[in-house]
């Protein structure tokens, strides 16, 4: 979608616009956010061969906690949002559901040069994008993320 397009309403383009940069206006139904979330991912070709997010999914991520380290820490930090998320199927103002691939699910420093590059996916809640002052020019601290899924498929060269 884009400005530009004159069959889509202005007023949903910039909904959606601010949802990207704020999350979900209110609190919302955890079987919508994902409904939205799988529509989306299913309408860019890079991500609809990989299979769609469940509530049992996102709330089976919850409730195992994070990795080992920092994740441990940024887990605990939102213990109380997610909790609510995974008991009252809930998401709160301020959260969102993406994906990512490409270089940023690439990240590993074995990747010598850029001539290998791992094919997948990443699917990360974010917290507390409301609370951003200036949008996306806002780094998100680590306690706004919690990984839900992440997949690697295969690897490709590049070279």
């Amino acid at each position: 979608m884009t400005l530009k397009d004159k069959s889509i309403p202005y007023e949903m383009i910039e909904k959606r616009q601010n949802q990207t940069i704020y999350g979900y206006a209110t609190e919302i139904p955890l079987s919508e956010a994902i409904r939205m979330f799988n529509e989306e991912k299913q309408c860019m070709s890079l991500y609809a061969e990989y299979p769609p997010l469940t509530e049992e999914e996102l709330i089976a991520a919850i409730v195992a906690g994070a990795d080992y380290g920092k994740q441990g820490e940024i887990w605990l930090a939102q213990k109380d949002a997610l909790w609510k998320i995974a008991s009252q199927k809930m998401m709160p103002k301020g959260a969102l559901l993406v994906v990512e691939s490409g270089g940023r699910v690439q990240e590993s420093p074995l990747r010598p040069f850029g001539t290998i590059a791992a094919k997948g996916i990443r699917i990360t809640l974010l917290l507390g994008l409301n609370e951003n002052i200036d949008g996306m020019k806002s780094v998100r601290k680590p306690e706004q993320t919690l990984v839900i899924r992440k997949t690697y498929s295969k690897v490709e060269t590049i070279k």
